[in-house]
Formats: structure tokens, sequence, C-alpha cells
């Protein structure tokens, strides 16, 4: 299994990106290195985004980031929500693009399927930012001030509401997530999968730039601007992590994120709302919660699962996870878990579609509908 797992995670190292792709995104000159480019991890796709979920994001710099968008694929589609979401170091939208390749555990791009297909979530559409160096944007190059300016320039191109922005990052694109989160406090819901409590002490452990320094430039004041953001975000805020993160440990980073949101005359108590989402001996998970009797405008929540670091999250623990990201979308994150379907079972109706008996792959098919 682990095997099969880790040669899907690196098909993506062994092509170039199409040239007439590059030429799209390379429409300026790049902006000179800030002195962040080093905090990137550049890749390039494997099987990159067929144009016809391409999305071109005009930026203020003159260039066009190349990123992709999944529209709800049913008939009489009305207005809904948008999921935008920012991936993590050295990942690639193509490969969360990408269905499954391994049978009996869904991708990413399974449960985006499933959420746009739900009569009962509202998604009306998810956008997958790439960033600049990554995939069809190789000629550009990433800079922290790159990052969080393109971010602005994709909500700019949606031209969606900020009430109906589901805005989500995971490990380094938490950043940009709560950056948006910080210029749009009206977004229907902000979640943060895996990310660093102090984006500022973050930048000095891998540059070795004094944090002193790096926050009186104009990227670095933004992140500092990161904690007040949690703090007094008005919308529901999800943090997602795992107890065993070794890159941004639970209690430094996870845990401190989620008491930031709730403000610390508002920490959850044992009889504040818990909730059990384990389906699996193997993969533990728990919903904490703020208490919401406090005055809290909306729900601050933090999923903690067991196993997965900081790199398997959503392998080891993809039922309890897509179950929170249903319960936000729908608005029932701290139902009582119990007599309801076990999570994960989504997934069922998507593999029949998918995989043989054999468990070969079969033609997938795009916009399924699930009920």
């Amino acid at each position: 299994f682990w095997l099969k797992l880790l040669t899907v995670r690196l098909r993506h190292l062994a092509t170039p990106p199409p040239a007439d792709a590059v030429a799209m995104a390379a429409t300026t000159a790049v902006a000179p290195d800030d002195g962040t480019s080093a905090l990137f991890f550049p890749q390039r796709d494997h099987e990159p985004v067929p144009a016809r979920d391409m999305f071109a994001v005009p930026c203020r710099d003159g260039s066009t980031l190349l990123c992709c968008r999944l529209l709800r694929a049913r008939r009489g589609t009305v207005a809904g929500r948008t999921l935008v979401y920012f991936h993590g170091n050295g990942e690639l939208v193509s490969k969360l693009y990408a269905p499954s390749g391994i049978p009996g555990i869904p991708n990413f791009r399974d449960l985006l399927d499933y959420l746009l297909a739900s009569e009962h979530c509202g998604l009306a559409s998810a956008v997958l930012v790439e960033y600049r160096g990554y995939g069809p944007n190789a000629a550009l190059g990433p800079t922290l001030a790159s990052l969080l300016s393109d971010a602005e320039d994709v909500v700019r191109a949606l031209g969606v509401a900020e009430e109906q922005l589901v805005v989500m990052g995971r490990s380094i694109g938490t950043i940009p997530a709560v950056h948006l989160a910080g210029l749009h406090p009206k977004l229907f819901a902000l979640v943060v999968e895996s990310g660093m409590g102090d984006a500022l002490a973050w930048v000095e452990q891998k540059l070795g730039t004094p944090t002193a320094d790096f926050e009186r430039t104009p990227v670095g004041h933004m992140l500092r601007q990161r904690q007040a953001t949690l703090r007094d975000f008005p919308g529901v805020f999800l943090v997602l992590h795992c107890a065993d993160e070794e890159v941004f440990p639970l209690e430094e980073h996870g845990r401190r994120n989620f008491l930031l949101a709730c403000g610390s005359e508002h920490v959850a108590e044992p009889d504040a709302p818990v909730v059990d989402l384990s389906v699996d001996p193997m993969a533990p998970c728990v919903l904490r919660a703020c208490d919401t009797s406090q005055g809290m405008r909306a729900v601050k929540a933090l999923c903690e699962f067991e196993n997965g670091g900081h790199n398997f999250i959503w392998p080891m623990n993809w039922k309890a996870y897509s179950a929170c990201l249903k319960r936000l979308l729908v608005g029932t994150l701290l139902a009582d878990a119990s007599g309801s379907p076990v999570p994960g079972s989504w997934w069922t109706d998507v593999a029949k579609s998918r995989f043989g008996s054999d468990g070969r792959r079969l033609e997938s098919r795009r916009g399924c509908v699930i009920t």
C-alpha cells in the first residue's frame, strides 16, 4: 500500500510542463526575488490539467497565473459557494486534480467531485490555486509577496461575493488563505490544514532572517497580521491537524491557531462541544470547539487526527477529513455524529464508477451525481 502511495506522489517529477502552458503563464518579466524564493519547492507537471478546466488569472504585474476551476456538473446549476484551495509546498494542482490511483482510498479530487455533486453542500465551484514556479507557471519565480498578491488576484478574477467564499489552505498554503481572511472578513469559512502558528518564525527558521528585520518589509508586515486575523475573523473557522505532526507540532501550531480564534476566555472545556468522528480504530479523530455560549458569532473548531503527520493527513484520515468539510458546508459541523451515515461512505458510489471488481481503473466519469 505505502509503495503504491509513494509511487503516485512521485509520478509528477517525471515530465516537464508543456511548452504552450509555460508560454501562457510567462506573459511578462518576473519580478525580482525578494529573498524568499528559497522557501518554495516548485514541481513540474506529469499530467497537466486539461485546458477545459484551466482558470487563467490576470495578475496586477501583467502576468497570467494558470490555476484550475471545477464547476458543478449538473443541469439547472444555481449560484452557490466557491471553495478556493491553496496547496502545500512541493505539491501540485495537477496532482490534486487527478482522481485516485489507489483502489480503496479516494483522492482530494474525488472529494471535490462529491461535494460539487451533493445537493446539500451548496458548492458551485472549486478553484485549485497553482503557484508561480509550479506546473504550468514554471516560468514565473515564486516569492511570498507574489503568493499573497496572486491570492488577491484570484479572488478578484472570480468576482464572487466574499460571503460565498470558503478559503482553505494547507501548510504554506495557509499563508495566503489567512491573508485573504484578513482582507475579506465576511468569508463564509476559513479552513487551515497543517498550518504554522507563526509565519514570521517559520521564515526566520528557514531563511535565517531575524524576525525583527523581516517584519519591517512589506510582506513581513502582512505576515505579522496573521495572528490578529485569526483572533478577529468572525466567520466559521476550522483547523485540521494531526497529533503526530512533525513539521508543525500540534501544540505549538494547530492548537495555537485554534486558541487564537477562540480567545483565551473561550477555550474548550470538558463540557464544551466535542464530536467523536472516529470510524476506524486505526484513525481516531476528535472535533473540538470553542464554547459558543460565550458570544462567539460562528463555530471555531479543531479537528485532531491521531495519525497522519504532515504529509499523510488525507490518506490516513480521509473519512473523518471529508466528514469535517461536508459538515462545514452543510452547517452541521458540531452536530452529534451518532446515527448519521458512516463518514466516508460517499466513496462507495464513486469507487463503483471508477474501479472494476479486480481493482483496475475504469474510464472515469466527471460530474458523477451521488445521492
